[in-house]
């Protein structure tokens, strides 16, 4: 009897930008946690370093942040001989950056 059994390991991410929140500059702000089986693994919440002309280009600022960030921790999964499932899920609240 073949006692191994295939365990399916997940990540899923929730992200989010305010749109030139920064009074004095008028940056945006990006924020996202990233999920690894329901327990939060990685979080950041930090000004972009560039102006964005619209709301939905600083969505698109923070989706490729938390891209980044998913990758990196998939990769240290990986190191550890955990194989995360694809797809990882992304939630975005705006229309425009999806």
């Amino acid at each position: 009897k073949d006692s191994t059994k295939l365990i399916m390991w997940y990540l899923h991410a929730y992200m989010d930008a305010s749109y030139a929140s920064d009074k004095d500059k008028r940056l945006s702000v990006t924020g996202f946690i990233i999920y690894f089986c329901g327990a939060p693994v990685s979080y950041k919440s930090k000004l972009q370093p560039s102006a964005s002309l619209s709301s939905s280009a600083a969505e698109y600022i923070s989706c490729a942040e938390v891209v980044k960030e998913i990758m990196y921790v998939r990769n240290i999964l990986r190191s550890l001989g955990i194989f995360v499932g694809l797809p990882v899920v992304v939630r975005i609240d705006n229309l425009g950056a999806i």
